[in-house]
């Protein structure tokens, strides 16, 4: 984990998007192999956030596209929905699971 974090602020340092968003998505895994609940979280979602940010830069919409939904981007976006479908908060929430709140 140390290592991690240490690539991660090395990533912030230079700027490296594919770097930074991948990083995010390793300590992402490496929490959820931990058994931690919001870490991983957030770490998907901040690796879809550097994503997202990378596609807003792309210019060319058919580009952007394929960027988006390349399948190494929608693996991240699939954990971060497994993972949000199976929090306490979503389970007790109106609509969610449990359909009597």
């Amino acid at each position: 984990e140390a290592a991690m974090t240490k690539a991660l602020t090395l990533a912030l340092e230079i700027g490296n998007p594919p770097q930074l968003w991948k990083t995010y998505q390793t300590l992402g895994e490496l929490h959820e192999r931990k058994a931690e609940r919001a870490q991983p979280r957030a770490a998907y979602a901040s690796a879809l956030e550097v994503i997202e940010q990378t596609a807003q830069r792309l210019q060319d919409e058919s580009i952007r596209r394929t960027f988006l939904s390349a399948q190494p981007v929608q693996r991240l976006r699939q954990c971060l929905e497994r993972l949000s479908e199976n929090t306490p908060e979503r389970e007790n929430a109106p609509g969610g699971p449990d359909r009597n709140n």
